[in-house]
């Protein structure tokens, strides 16, 4: 995301991929999703929600306090949610890409981030829906493209395969200078994404990116997005292949690119080293369980297995006491993370607790978010999170209603 750009309505030609895609996208490596999760697998799902790093001990207020403040406030037309993509990009070591985002940068100035920005209409065309459209918020091929594009942009990574079939299993390999050429050209419109992969022999490897979200922005901010997020699990290395691509920054909005394992990215934000926002924090958090938790070298087999689990987390994600009845797959949850109110920590910190069950006012009324987990974070914007954490739902509302009790 080199710029980003506003995206104007146009005639919606978007042509939504097959849910066989999606099973195939997990054939980077020897993964099945034919089984449900077993208990023991929920259980490492719930860890990182079930382990506080606080003890809450009081209420300050309800969500029904929070409503009816609410209430009495003059109500505003939220602004419409401009469309973008994000990858979660996993390493052939099984660590998770994230982004330096730079100071001056539009959004999420100074924060950690997964690769990804807005669709455009000068690269995705006429793919990108309509504002009014259903498929505005919903899985599609503008949104893959955009993944990958913006990934490609802002890392250098580049998601394709060969355009002529071989090397099936391995991403296309370029040149250095041919990729530092390629994404200033496509960062800067001189030539579409997908007209430059065709002059270097590749195509976007849209198949084997996996819908893992949507994240639509609260409606009280200025500046929404309606964010599709994927997985992408790059394949696995052999002593055959060539080196993976290192991740560089753009050096315009991006000052650093890290691979890491999802677990220390989680620490860090904890002890406040890096900012992670909720949508990164959630993410973060669930993966954290499954994949690397240590940095270095692992063995093949131990990598194949951590995929093979990742992949019953996609299959079906509950946690061991998660209701089978509210839970929505992860492909087709949605998420705008609203206010429910303050509470105090034994450690003398208030602390701001945002529910995940709403999937937005553009999609109210529709089955989407998540029922069980919360974020629980010191601080609520323009400033950044500080002290994040995800937490069970059941731990923490019974605090924000627990004054109404006395």
């Amino acid at each position: 995301m080199l710029s980003l750009r506003t995206v104007h309505a146009s005639r919606l030609t978007n042509r939504v991929l097959s849910a066989a895609s999606v099973s195939s996208a997990l054939s980077v490596s020897p993964v099945s999703l034919a089984s449900p999760a077993s208990p023991a697998l929920r259980s490492q799902a719930a860890l990182l929600t079930t382990v506080p790093r606080h003890t809450l001990r009081c209420y300050s207020t309800s969500p029904e306090t929070t409503s009816k403040m609410a209430a009495r406030r003059p109500q505003r037309t939220p602004a419409i949610p401009a469309p973008s993509a994000s990858v979660v990009v996993i390493s052939p070591d099984n660590e998770v890409l994230l982004l330096h985002r730079v100071q001056t940068a539009g959004s999420f100035s100074s924060a950690h981030v997964f690769p990804g920005g807005n669709l455009s209409r000068f690269h995705e065309g006429e793919l990108v829906p309509f504002v009014d459209s259903p498929a505005r918020h919903v899985d599609g091929e503008a949104y893959r493209l955009a993944a990958i594009r913006e990934t490609f942009e802002e890392s250098g990574v580049l998601l394709a395969k060969r355009a002529d079939g071989t090397e099936s299993h391995s991403l296309l390999q370029l040149h250095p200078d041919d990729i530092s050429r390629g994404r200033l050209a496509v960062a800067n419109e001189q030539v579409r994404f997908e007209e430059w992969l065709g002059e270097v022999g590749g195509v976007p490897d849209l198949e084997n990116l996996i819908p893992f979200t949507r994240w639509l922005t609260p409606p009280n901010l200025a500046r929404r997005y309606t964010t599709q997020m994927y997985l992408y699990m790059m394949p696995l290395a052999d002593h055959d292949s060539p080196p993976p691509y290192v991740p560089t920054a753009d050096n315009t909005e991006v000052m650093a690119a890290e691979f890491a394992p999802a677990a220390e990215w989680v620490d860090r934000a904890q002890r406040n080293e890096v900012i992670l926002f909720p949508p990164q924090m959630y993410l973060l958090s669930l993966l954290a369980p499954f994949l690397a938790s240590t940095p270095g070298p692992v063995d093949q087999e131990t990598l194949s297995t951590e995929r093979r689990r990742l992949a019953e987390l996609v299959r079906d994600g509950r946690a061991p006491d998660e209701d089978a009845r509210t839970f929505v797959p992860w492909a087709d949850r949605v998420i705008s993370p609203q206010m429910a109110g303050r509470i105090h920590t034994a450690d003398g910190q208030d602390r701001t607790v945002m529910v995940l069950d709403s999937p937005g006012p553009e999609l109210r009324g529709k089955r989407g978010g998540d029922s069980y987990r919360t974020i629980v974070l010191s601080n609520m914007p323009p400033g950044p999170p500080r002290d994040i954490e995800v937490r069970r739902r059941s731990e923490v509302l019974p605090l924000l209603r627990e004054k109404e009790k006395l």
